[in-house]
């Protein structure tokens, strides 16, 4: 349902454009509807949809990449340092027992 607002921002838009064209008005009246309905336009739910597609592609694109180089590194685990035993010292060869 259409409000008051957006019916007199859609009647002053369009004579402006119209007013402009006609020699009416200045042409800086003719860029305020213009950009008017740009803004319209860009908020409207065709191109908000396109915009978040375009934004899920994005994010399952760098996720697919992350994915890849993920199972392109070999994995290294680093056990505990509690866990590992320290190895048996090795007798020195120069030293005379």
């Amino acid at each position: 349902m259409l409000n008051k607002d957006f019916i007199v921002g859609q009647g002053i838009s369009i004579a402006a454009i119209v007013g402009s064209l006609a020699g009416w008005l200045p042409p800086l009246a003719s860029l305020v509807g213009i950009i008017y309905y740009g803004l319209l336009i860009w908020e409207g739910k065709t191109v908000q949809a396109w915009l978040q597609r375009r934004r899920e592609r994005k994010l399952a694109k760098d996720v697919k990449l992350v994915r890849a180089a993920i199972a392109d590194d070999p994995v290294v685990v680093v056990a505990e340092p509690a866990a590992v035993e320290p190895e048996p010292a090795k007798p020195d060869e120069n030293s005379v027992n």
